[in-house]
């Protein structure tokens, strides 16, 4: 009987200079550890490495529709539509503005760490005032309003006035 031979696994690394700052090649290792078969590793991969171009891509059309979709109840607002239709499109424009500044401060897309000063805790912060302030403005425009309000917004000599107002012009 022999005794048990404990064998040592040497393990060869190979490290980039900035390793810690490459955050796809720790992704890579990773899929190299799934041994998922060659081709679906190889499209993951180029889906990590697309990644953010997609974000980028994702918050330019929601900035696009939001404030094409705030033009269009502006216009309907200034054209003789309903006071709501104002107060909508000032929900639509806080939901662009937003979220440009949530893909401003979101690292790796227009600089590695953000821009305007960001922590690792402003992009959630934003993402929380997105997704709460967005539905509680839509909620304040859809809501019953008092009387005196709604005549005094639907008036039509003001519409202009308060369309700049609004645009804070």
């Amino acid at each position: 009987d022999h005794p048990r031979r404990r064998t040592r696994r040497t393990h060869r690394r190979h490290r980039h200079p900035r390793q810690h700052l490459r955050h796809r090649d720790l992704d890579r290792r990773g899929l190299r550890r799934l041994r998922l078969n060659n081709n679906l590793r190889r499209f993951l991969t180029l889906l990590l490495r697309l990644r953010l171009l997609l974000f980028f891509i994702t918050f330019t059309l929601i900035v696009v529709m939001d404030v094409l979709t705030c033009l269009v109840l502006l216009d309907h607002y200034r054209t003789g539509g309903s006071p709501r239709a104002l107060a909508l499109s000032l929900a639509y424009l806080w939901s662009a503005v937003v979220v440009t500044v949530h893909s401003m401060v979101f690292a790796g897309i227009w600089s590695p760490t953000g821009l305007l000063g960001a922590v690792p805790s402003s992009a959630p912060w934003l993402w929380t005032a997105w997704h709460t302030g967005f539905p509680l403005l839509l909620g304040l425009a859809l809501a019953p309003w008092p009387s005196r309000v709604e005549q005094r917004l639907a008036d039509p000599h003001g519409r202009g006035r308060l369309v700049l107002l609004a645009w804070g012009g």
